[in-house]
């Protein structure tokens, strides 16, 4: 019934019951034992598969049942839509501005037109934000004197106004505010009606003068341990009122090097102010923070002593810096310049554009060495940090071919909306940061001054639309 050369002339179902007790026979069976122990070994090996493949099914199965039940309620409170959206039957409906990705932590960025923003055409900006008052748009930028490039702002830069006829600009210089150095300014206008202008720095520098044919000395180094400061005026046109900002006490994590202020006022007064600083280990990350003040001109105590973001052991330059802090009708919320690439994503940016065309460099979308961080937070101690790149470096306009920027820095918001009972921001609407073309922007090259570097070496401040 086994063997090669006999046919069998039992029916099927004696075939399967013959079994093992075939081999205590005798004849022709018995020499056809290794046939049969083939025969079997092969029937429960496929039994096994069949087995195997019918469980892998079923788990398939629940898999995606699992995952369709997630798909379907992917959220239960805002939180879980990154406080820039409503939780609705389960699903996220995000705001306009943060439709960018279904949990809302990216910004919907729409195209605009390449020559809105802050562009002079002989000295380098380095982005700032906007009010309106007295029927213009004014903005504070951070600007290089003596025709020096982005390079030079520790010893160059100052705070110079702009207007506008509109929040997206294009907007004209108009006065300096505070000649060098100072550097990073953001505005605020309070409930009186007062404007308050937060910068680092406030003494005076000797700059540095580039020409197009002068070797430009390095960038003046300064301490910036407690360099941020904040000018108090009653109108955007000044004069200001400065004052120092001191903090009562700092962190292991955020020891010192307070800089970047970006201030949030409550209807009361009262402070919460997010900043970049450094841990008290040696170590030159940059890192950010929150503290707060019972009112403007009093000490900032630390909200937490851990930064808002974690730091990693791989980031060897700190997590994020530039932070621009709001409260929003669902919470608190800062945009900051991510500052940790992983190692890989570095190299292979870096190689696209030392090797690479600009129109392939122009086309691909970017996330990577170049960072824009979004963090959330119901109470302004504790936050959470997308993993997603909240605006691209990408960026697209209606009036000229898409550009990738080497460096897109110093986010700020203008929002259309103000609840002036409950001191809430909402309706973000344009997104201003300070931004450079050219490679050689991030490596800060000394020769990249304004005369003797193209355009495209050339620092300015950019505005985009975002949707609404």
């Amino acid at each position: 019934a086994v063997g090669h050369s006999r046919k069998s002339t039992r029916g099927p179902a004696q075939r399967q019951r013959s079994g093992w007790l075939q081999l205590s026979g005798s004849g022709p069976e018995v020499k056809s034992c290794s046939h049969l122990i083939q025969w079997e070994v092969t029937s429960e090996l496929h039994r096994n598969t069949h087995r195997k493949l019918v469980m892998r099914a079923f788990i398939l199965v629940l898999a995606a049942a699992f995952s369709s039940a997630l798909a379907a309620a992917n959220c239960s409170t805002a939180f879980d839509c990154s406080l820039a959206g409503d939780c609705v039957n389960g699903q996220c409906v995000c705001d306009a501005a943060f439709s960018g990705s279904p949990e809302c932590d990216v910004l919907k960025i729409v195209p605009g037109t390449k020559s809105s923003g802050y562009h002079n055409a002989t000295f380098a900006s380095w982005g700032g934000n906007v009010v309106y008052a007295e029927g213009r748009y004014h903005g504070f930028f951070a600007q290089m004197s003596d025709h020096c490039s982005l390079h030079y702002w520790g010893s160059n830069s100052e705070v110079v106004r702009v207007e506008g006829d509109s929040a997206q600009g294009p907007f004209r210089y108009a006065q300096t505010v505070i000649a060098p150095f100072a550097h990073n300014p953001t505005v605020r206008q309070l409930l009186d009606g007062r404007f308050v202008l937060f910068i680092i720095g406030g003494s005076a520098t000797q700059p540095v003068h580039c020409n197009a044919t002068s070797t430009p000395n390095r960038r003046a180094r300064r301490d910036l341990a407690s360099d941020i400061a904040f000018g108090v005026s009653s109108s955007v046109r000044g004069p200001w009122t400065w004052h120092q900002v001191n903090f009562t006490a700092g962190s292991a994590m955020l020891a010192g090097g307070f800089t970047n202020p970006s201030p949030y006022f409550f209807p009361n007064g009262s402070v919460m102010l997010a900043f970049q600083a450094q841990p008290g280990h040696g170590k030159s990350w940059e890192l950010v923070g929150t503290a707060f003040a019972p009112a403007l001109g009093e000490p900032f105590r630390l909200l937490s002593s851990q930064p808002v973001t974690p730091e990693e052991w791989w980031c060897v330059a700190g997590q994020d810096e530039d932070p621009f802090l709001w409260r929003s009708s669902r919470g608190f919320h800062i945009i900051m310049h991510g500052m940790c690439p992983t190692g890989a994503r570095f190299c292979f940016e870096a190689c696209v554009y030392v090797c690479a065309s600009r129109e392939t460099i122009s086309k691909r979308p970017h996330t990577g060495v170049m960072q824009a961080h979004y963090a959330f937070s119901q109470d302004g101690i504790s936050w959470k940090t997308s993993k997603r790149q909240t605006y691209s470096y990408r960026v697209e306009f209606n009036d000229t071919s898409p550009v990738l920027y080497a460096r897109v820095e110093r986010p700020q918001l203008f929002f259309a909306r103000f609840d002036t009972v409950n001191g809430t921001y909402d309706e973000p609407r344009f997104l201003y940061n300070g931004v450079c073309e050219a490679a050689g922007c991030l490596f800060q090259a000394p020769h990249m001054h304004t005369k003797a570097a193209s355009r495209s070496a050339m620092s300015y401040s950019l505005v985009r639309p975002l949707a609404f």
